[in-house]
């Protein structure tokens, strides 16, 4: 879906952007979620319009920037690799359970 309203937005000159022919906050909100997808198992490569999106927002300064808030985001990288995938996913699962027993403490 979200493919084929990068396409309808290209073919219709309006940029690669998912309304009013800008950077708005909607690719910005939708990057937030979509830059995820290959963490959750969704692989971007069979939707070029999305890889193509997603990569002309991760490479805007401020993205950059707010990506590497709290730490460097290092999931793309580590995602190349079932061993990186493996232990990507093993430190965030620790960083959440910590944070959840941290709450726990809180609210005791």
């Amino acid at each position: 879906m979200l493919n084929a309203r990068l396409a309808a937005q290209q073919a219709a000159g309006k940029g690669l952007w998912l309304v009013g022919g800008k950077y708005t906050v909607a690719d910005l909100a939708s990057f937030s979620w979509v830059n995820w997808a290959e963490w959750a198992g969704v692989p971007v490569e069979p939707y070029p319009e999305v890889k193509k999106w997603l990569e002309t927002i991760a490479e805007r300064e401020a993205s950059v920037k707010g990506c590497n808030v709290p730490e460097k985001f290092a999931m793309k990288e580590a995602m190349k690799t079932k061993e990186g995938e493996e232990e990507y996913a093993k430190h965030h699962s620790n960083w959440v359970m910590k944070g959840q027993e941290n709450d726990q403490k809180t609210h005791q």
